[in-house]
């Protein structure tokens, strides 16, 4: 049996898009999230962007980079964001409309996903906003009860 790794900390995620202050905006308008740092570097500017009101996810956005614009419903690789009500999940996604960038919902969909609206940012990334998925779950005890299925 291989040796499991001690423990590592998640602590963010690095986004290379062809206009990082567009990304850095999109992410304060859409995820509430707000810049900490901002500093030239790679021909550019490089921000990192995360909550103030709790430790979490830092998006580091880094400039130069090629924006990817995949079909969603073939590639759905995203970055989710939990929010407090459905007339959340429905705000964020009259804002998208209104800007364009909406690509999926609002919409009820089978649990565990629940009610979800699904988001492109200016670096094509997508961004899914969401009510009614369970985080509150024990990840130990969770994974333990797969391991037995």
């Amino acid at each position: 049996m291989a040796e499991k790794m001690t423990k590592a900390q998640f602590t963010h995620i690095a986004l290379q898009v062809s206009d990082s202050t567009k990304m850095a905006e999109f992410l304060s308008k859409y995820c509430n999230l707000t810049v900490t740092s901002k500093r030239p570097g790679m021909g550019g500017q490089v921000y990192w962007v995360a909550s103030c009101e709790e430790k979490g996810v830092v998006f580091v956005i880094l400039p130069r980079g090629e924006d990817r614009i995949p079909d969603w419903r073939k590639d759905l690789t995203h970055i989710g964001f939990a929010v407090e009500s459905k007339e959340m999940v429905d705000k964020i996604a009259e804002m998208a409309k209104e800007d364009h960038i909406l690509e999926f919902g609002p919409k009820m969909l089978p649990p565990p996903t629940n009610y979800i609206a699904l988001v492109r940012s200016p670096g094509g990334q997508i961004f899914e906003f969401s009510y009614g998925q369970d985080y509150d779950v024990d990840p130990v005890e969770q994974a333990s009860t797969i391991e037995k299925k």
